[in-house]
């Protein structure tokens, strides 16, 4: 069988040049390289240009799409010829399995196929109809790419994969041919300079003493903390001011009676501080400023890495959590070439939380005081939410949504409302009070219900349009509950000189994942819309939600410029926003080439005026989305494949807005002539 399929050679670059290649001598690859010039021969050192790539001809691309369309074809004659579910209150949504499809089913669509021989007929004939009645939802498995550096899944509301859904995008793109990568275009900060994360069991290279010695002295120590602590970041919620106070001053009269997972929480911090400084000034410092914090922040984060491996965070104590916490998020902000690093050790964060029994609310447990319960509670939510945004940026199932936990919330408290001393807690002040707590309790509820949703994305059965209605009910109320404050202003508002600016990027941000919920409870339900009603509210629900996410883009753009609002910030925008927005921008190019596939013609001549002012709106939204994308240095590969499709998208609506235009005037000239 091997000769039936001959091996293909993959043309390799020509790295050496031409006279070494044919001397077979070693080559530095400069030029003139090395050994050219010892031999006097510098002015005839060439090179041959790289092969081209081998874009399949159009030939192929036209027998794919047909094998597609043959593929669509026999699936709906399957749903058509297959018997429809007894159940009156969704009809339409729950056809039956065939039973010959059924038997090359995989086992994660028959979850109760293993029963025992000795179960009953009973139980046998229920069984049966339980396979029978599951229908798998193809959409529901993800995208997988596999290449020869890394084999990749992303579930259905990764920007990826909804861009893998629009074909005439996916053609025009070469989906078969591989991207084009440069060494460290997916890095914020050059790959030398990124400190190596610490190993389970891994022995730290030096002792405690020695550790000691590189802490910088305290005036440093101090501008450090006190800039991550006066930053915007949820992650100083998890930490009591007051008593982090009392222990800095401890730390300094006597380091030796601190615990290690102290010091590398406070290393941590300053690695941290010193990466904010990095982000934050390297447009402006000279260079050997920006050398100085590179520098500081890879010292730093090395020894927060130490004194973890000194601590053995496998055996858990007081600050192991928070001390991984911080370090995890010095990865999450160098860039997204750290964020499956970073998912990584937020699944090692949740076992060491789990064997410490964060999930278990402090009340069961006489031993634990009401100050230690109530951060108990702070550092598990922070945490939880850590989880469910970081592993939805990534398109992977969270991982804390499958744990068991009645951990409540904490209470909306100031810092100085309790203590280490206090005997019980004060009652929690009013939501409309804003506290060091209220962003982060008030992001809690969205985020349980956003997290419900994600499970909606991964799930292999299609949820019915009661789960989801419902579930779209209870965003509404827990939205409609939050302090106005916190609630998301109107657009023309947002750069008033009149607002504090951490509480607008708390209001921006929560307002942002309320719209990004919208958008992944809905998603699901967009390719049903045309033509029925009963879908109508998902897809207007979908659609306004990009549009307004792309309308927070074009905001934060505006704010986040030299001398704007949020220019202090940009750091955070930057490194939080970019997924959701490019899933926005995703979207309304797939509503794009539905609107394109279902029309009557190539330049949808034939749309009625009121889809072609939606039109307007989403080609304005993806419009200045793809100028401030055009921007960003430096460009991910994944950020270009996203620049190219929302071109694309962006020429195929420019006829039908042109006509638009051309209404709009003659509408105008008729009420000018009246």
């Amino acid at each position: 069988m091997e000769g039936l399929h001959p091996a293909q050679r993959r043309a390799r670059s020509q790295l050496s040049c031409t006279a070494c290649r044919q001397g077979k001598l070693r080559c530095d690859r400069s030029h003139p390289c090395n050994q050219c010039i010892k031999r006097s021969r510098d002015t005839s050192c060439s090179y041959l240009a790289p092969p081209q790539k081998k874009k399949p001809n159009q030939n192929m691309r036209d027998r794919v799409k047909h094998l597609e369309s043959l593929v669509v074809d026999l699936m709906s004659n399957m749903e058509n010829k297959s018997p429809k579910s007894s159940d009156p209150s969704n009809p339409s949504r729950s056809t039956s399995v065939s039973e010959s499809s059924k038997e090359s089913e995989s086992p994660l669509t028959s979850t109760n196929s293993s029963r025992s021989p000795g179960d009953s007929s009973e139980t046998g004939n229920s069984t049966t109809t339980e396979q029978t009645d599951v229908e798998v939802d193809p959409t529901a498995f993800g995208n997988m790419q596999i290449s020869k550096d890394e084999t990749k899944w992303s579930g259905p509301l990764h920007w990826e994969t909804v861009l893998n859904d629009i074909q005439e995008v996916k053609a025009e793109l070469g989906d078969n041919e591989e991207p084009d990568e440069s060494p460290g275009d997916d890095a914020q900060l050059p790959e030398s300079q990124m400190t190596p994360l610490f190993i389970l069991g891994a022995a730290a290279p030096y002792g405690r003493a020695q550790l000691m010695e590189q802490i910088p002295k305290k005036p440093e120590a101090d501008e450090l903390i006190s800039r991550w602590f006066n930053a915007f970041d949820p992650l100083t919620m998890m930490i009591h001011r007051p008593t982090f106070q009392q222990e800095y001053y401890n730390f300094w009269s006597d380091p030796s009676n601190v615990p290690i997972t102290w010091i590398a929480m406070l290393c941590g911090i300053m690695s941290l501080s010193a990466t904010l400084r990095y982000v934050d000034e390297q447009d402006t410092a000279p260079a050997d400023a920006l050398e100085k914090c590179v520098a500081d922040m890879n010292q730093y984060h090395g020894m927060a890495a130490i004194a973890m491996s000194l601590g053995d965070f496998s055996k858990p104590t007081a600050y192991t959590v928070e001390a991984l916490m911080v370090y995890a998020e010095c990865e999450f902000i160098r860039g997204k070439a750290n964020q499956m690093r970073v998912w990584l050790l937020t699944g090692l964060i949740l076992r060491v939380a789990l064997r410490m029994g964060y999930h278990r609310d402090s009340k069961h447990f006489p031993n634990i005081s009401p100050f230690a319960g109530e951060m108990r509670r702070r550092v598990w939510w922070v945490l939880y939410q850590f989880d469910i945004l970081g592993s939805f940026q990534l398109g992977l199932p969270s991982m804390v949504r499958a744990i068991q936990s009645d951990t409540a919330c904490p209470r909306n408290l100031h810092d100085s409302d309790f203590g280490v001393d206090s005997k019980e807690l004060p009652p929690a002040r009013p939501t409309s009070e804003l506290t060091n707590a209220s962003y982060s309790t008030g992001k809690m509820a969205l985020s349980t219900i956003f997290g419900k949703a994600t499970d909606f994305s991964h799930a292999l059965t299609e949820p019915t349009e009661e789960e989801v209605m419902q579930l779209d009910r209870e965003l509404q109320d827990a939205y409609a509950k939050l302090p106005e404050s916190l609630k998301s202003p109107r657009m023309n508002e947002y750069l008033t000189i009149t607002h504090s600016t951490e509480l607008l990027l708390c209001s921006i941000n929560i307002g942002m994942l309320y719209q990004k919920t919208r958008c992944v409870l809905h998603r699901r339900f967009l390719k049903h819309s045309k033509g029925d009603e009963r879908y109508k509210y998902s897809r207007d629900s979908c659609i306004s939600a990009a549009i307004s996410l792309l309308e927070h883009h074009k905001t934060l753009d505006i704010a986040c410029r030299p001398g704007g609002l949020l220019w202090k910030y940009r750091w955070y925008t930057s490194t939080v926003s970019t997924h959701d927005f490019l899933l926005a921008a995703m979207i309304l190019c797939l509503e794009l080439s539905n609107h394109q596939q279902n029309s009557c013609d190539a330049n949808l001549s034939n749309i009625p005026l009121p889809c072609l002012e939606q039109f307007h709106q989403i080609h304005d939204g993806l419009q200045s989305t793809y100028e401030i994308f055009q921007k960003t240095e430096p460009k991910t590969t994944e950020l270009k494949q996203a620049l190219s499709a929302m071109a694309i998208m962006l020429q195929k609506v420019r006829g039908p807005l042109v006509r638009l235009a051309k209404v709009r005037q003659e509408q105008n000239m008729k009420n000018c002539m009246c």
